[in-house]
């Protein structure tokens, strides 16, 4: 796995290392008090962004959006897309609403595949609600049954935009920008549901435990849990937290990208005597961080607990940042948090989730885009029987 390539190359070469991609040097840091202080202490050094020109001409017509982008044109960028966010009720009961009511739609799926004794493909069923909702965010409409060959296309949204009038290059970046927010939203929450899945299927000790607490403290099946329930839920938030640095045990092992985005300097800096050039290309290798077995004893198994302290209260944990760090840190960070609670909280309350007929899923890694797991239809049973 890259994170173990990643670890062993530190341990031979220092928390800083170069490696190269054909003729291209790439620097790597990969410890965590060396990332905390480059990409955040110096945040605005290491927030440039290398991209491939000739990639971005083929997939977008050029470098659009936010993620590819940098200096103050994505600057600016960033500023609108988190306004957006606010406007459109993120932290506030509207954002909350909007997931809890994609909620009840992905039950009566379940449901109905529950009563025709069929295995579900829960990695489908949960990118179509994920999705929705990404969706209705940016384009004010779902996925139902009509539109479900839209899914994972944006085509729409250019016959809108065009009806305009806008300049083209406007046009573009607004296609960039859905783009980066449809996948960013869509992708990565979708993946680490599927990921927390199945891993709970193959520790069915954790999911007992987090059955138990929900019974403790919920005690009621069709109950909705609501992020005020966040609090009360310890064993659940070690799982897959709302909490900046605390648990999310889920992210640690699924390692969604575990080669990160590639950033760029926009100074000269010096890292522990080493001389690096603006424009260089670099990278924060949060992925080593996660793996490190000096952070978190025994880091291949996995173990909520290490979130929980002796009392079984959540404990803070500083090198936790799945969602990366600095000026790039992902800016969808709070929605995925809050969809991620909501989800898989309200999904253990009500379900118990077994292996189906093809077996315990593997938890193989493919890497792509993302770091996702193979494909797996499981059983699901409603926890009242």
């Amino acid at each position: 796995m890259p994170e173990q390539c990643f670890l062993r190359w530190r341990r031979k070469y220092g928390n800083i290392f170069t490696i190269w991609f054909g003729e291209q040097p790439q620097v790597c840091v990969a410890e965590f008090n060396k990332i905390i202080e480059t990409f955040q202490k110096d945040g605005e050094a290491y927030s440039g962004r290398f991209t491939f020109e000739e990639f971005d001409k083929l997939v977008r017509g050029g470098t659009y959006g936010i993620i590819m982008t940098e200096g103050e044109f994505w600057r600016g960028q960033r500023r609108f897309a988190l306004q957006i966010f606010r406007d459109f009720g993120l932290g506030k009961n509207l954002m909350q609403d909007k997931i809890l009511s994609e909620l009840e739609l992905l039950f009566e799926r379940i449901e109905e595949e529950i009563k025709q004794g069929k295995d579900v493909d829960f990695g489908e069923n949960i990118d179509i609600s994920v999705g929705s909702i990404i969706n209705n965010f940016l384009f004010g409409y779902r996925f139902d049954n009509e539109r479900l060959g839209e899914f994972r296309q944006l085509k729409k949204l250019m016959d809108i935009m065009l009806d305009t009038g806008f300049h083209p290059s406007m046009i573009e970046q607004l296609v960039g920008v859905a783009n980066d927010l449809w996948f960013a939203g869509q992708e990565t929450t979708s993946t680490t549901l599927n990921w927390g899945i199945a891993f709970l299927i193959n520790n069915p000790n954790v999911q007992n435990k987090v059955h138990a607490e929900l019974d403790s403290i919920i005690g009621d099946f069709d109950r909705i849990i609501t992020t005020a329930d966040r609090p009360s839920l310890p064993y659940l938030n070690a799982l897959i937290n709302v909490k900046f640095n605390m648990g999310i045990e889920i992210q640690r092992m699924a390692n969604l990208v575990p080669l990160n985005v590639a950033h760029k300097l926009t100074k000269d800096v010096k890292i522990d005597g080493y001389y690096i050039p603006k424009d260089t290309i670099i990278i924060p290798q949060i992925s080593a961080v996660l793996a490190d077995g000096e952070i978190f004893e025994n880091p291949e198994e996995f173990s909520p607990e290490r979130f929980l302290d002796e009392n079984g209260k959540l404990k803070k944990v500083d090198e936790l940042i799945p969602f990366s760090i600095g000026k790039r840190q992902c800016l969808g960070e709070a929605l995925a948090r809050m969809e991620l609670f909501l989800f898989l909280g309200n999904l253990l309350n009500k379900y118990k989730f077994m292996p189906g007929n093809d077996g315990i899923p593997s938890l193989k890694r493919f890497n792509g885009g993302t770091a996702r797991c193979k494909k797996f239809k499981c059983r699901i049973i409603k926890r009242e029987e």
